[in-house]
């Protein structure tokens, strides 16, 4: 099985954090059977250990399925959850298997979860965006009213002509005021030098909030190829 694998820390209102695990599974490494209605499907057992000291904090086994393949077209899926731990070092560990042909792939990793600031303007992981639509289910996905699928890797092929990013503020109402307005920019420099790229510009503003959420797309249509670093200012 190959998977991507990335993880996020964000904050709830009561100033609590929380870590966001993101899977992408893809497809053609996985094999499909029929399911009860004949249609092919994967499955993947997930399992998720964080540990302190090598206590065991929280286990998570479950189970995902795949959307059923349709015309021989199979896209990679994902997974989103979301788990409340307090702040500190965990040792990480994911445990994949594909259930359809007893394959397992695993990975150790140490995670930290950070402090609410309650002395600054914060700001949460910045996570890349695959897709974002309005939304008003209630599921893993959706995140302040927004479907989010996300983006797990920081490559961007010469298909891709712009960056789009989600993150939270903290803080803000606070230090500014309520009901302040504020402006983020948001630009490329380059990862070596740390200039900037001159073509690669945008700012938004913003209406200060317990937690101010942030959907922002900045244009790489004219980046070259290289390394660089996303800059968000506030």
């Amino acid at each position: 099985p190959q998977v991507y694998f990335d993880y996020k820390v964000y904050y709830t209102p009561e100033q609590k954090p929380y870590i966001e695990t993101l899977l992408q599974f893809s497809s053609p490494s996985l094999k499909y059977l029929a399911n009860e209605n004949g249609n092919l499907v994967s499955r993947v057992e997930i399992t998720q250990i964080f540990k302190v000291n090598d206590s065991i904090v929280l286990v998570d086994k479950y189970m995902v399925n795949s959307p059923e393949m349709i015309d021989s077209t199979i896209e990679d899926y994902y997974d989103v959850k979301r788990f409340q731990l307090d702040a500190g070092m965990y040792d990480y560990e994911i445990i994949i298997s594909d259930v359809n042909n007893n394959e397992i792939v695993s990975s150790k990793q140490t995670i930290e979860i950070k402090e609410f600031e309650k002395n600054e303007i914060s700001f949460s992981s910045i996570g890349f965006i695959e897709e974002i639509s309005k939304s008003t289910e209630n599921n893993a996905f959706v995140k302040n009213g927004f479907f989010i699928l996300p983006y797990l890797t920081n490559y961007f092929p010469p298909a891709n002509d712009k960056i789009a990013t989600y993150l939270e503020l903290y803080n803000t109402e606070e230090f500014l005021g309520e009901n302040e307005k504020f402006m983020l920019t948001f630009e490329i420099e380059y990862f070596d030098t740390g200039l900037k790229f001159e073509e690669a510009f945008k700012f938004q503003k913003f209406t200060t909030a317990n937690v101010v959420p942030v959907i922002s797309f900045l244009s790489i249509e004219n980046l070259p190829s290289g390394e660089y670093n996303l800059v968000i200012s506030l």
